[in-house]
């Protein structure tokens, strides 16, 4: 399995920096049994700002393994990581600051079903370029169910947490500072008609600046109607 990707990110506001994303990824798969498998994977990551006024440029060459495990017909695990040897250059106007270090991204996710539910837990660290002219480092936790309460309703809740870091550089403006972020999502799904369906969903957000004299908080309602028509297809 082999994948290339390309992305050229521009903002209107210049308070955040444009950047470029060049990368790729090559690996194998390998079924160990009927409910093991194996995953091994290189990849290579190139990003730099383009019109930010403290140029930055990293890469970050690394190998990631995955374990998948079937314990049954209705529990599945993974894990995975690896390490990201990442190298970057920001220029200052006291002259260029170069850092080498290895960072070590992991994760893992559990998924159970039951006769009526479903429920997700999933834990992960990953590195991401951002507007603010350097890496971020985020940790994050999900925690996300559905529940059938009948054949046509269903309701759903979905946790997610996150902790998030400046890497490799300085932030346009200065540092950047840890942020925590908690966001609460429950929801109702409607099917009341074969092609219709009705979602009404409540989230609660809420977060936390080192840099800030208070947090933050949010609340959000969102009703939304679906209409899904039946596929057309022609038999000869």
């Amino acid at each position: 399995q082999s994948s290339v990707q390309l992305f050229d990110t521009t903002y209107e506001t210049a308070k955040l920096a444009d950047h470029r994303v060049v990368g790729g990824t090559t690996g194998l798969q390998y079924l160990l049994t009927e409910r093991d498998q194996v995953q091994l994977s290189g990849s290579y990551t190139d990003i730099r700002t383009t019109d930010s006024p403290v140029p930055f440029r990293a890469n970050f060459p690394g190998i990631n393994m995955s374990l998948t495990h079937a314990f049954d017909e209705s529990l599945t695990g993974t894990v995975y990581g690896g390490p990201r040897f990442l190298s970057s250059t920001t220029q200052t106007p006291g002259g260029s600051v170069v850092a080498n270090e290895t960072v070590w991204l992991a994760g893992a996710s559990m998924m159970k079903k039951f006769e009526r539910a479903m429920l997700q837990v999933s834990v992960a660290r990953d590195l991401s370029p951002s507007g603010f002219g350097l890496l971020i480092q985020t940790n994050r936790g999900e925690l996300s169910g559905t529940y059938d309460l009948s054949e046509t309703l269903t309701c759903g809740l979905n946790v997610v947490g996150m902790l998030t870091t400046g890497k490799a550089g300085t932030a346009i403006g200065g540092t950047f500072p840890e942020n925590r972020y908690v966001s609460v999502a429950p929801k109702l799904v409607w099917q009341f008609f074969e092609w219709w369906r009705a979602e009404v969903s409540y989230m609660y957000r809420w977060r936390d600046i080192d840099t800030a004299l208070s947090s933050a908080e949010s609340h959000a309602t969102t009703l939304m109607v679906t209409y899904s028509p039946p596929k057309l297809s022609w038999s000869h």
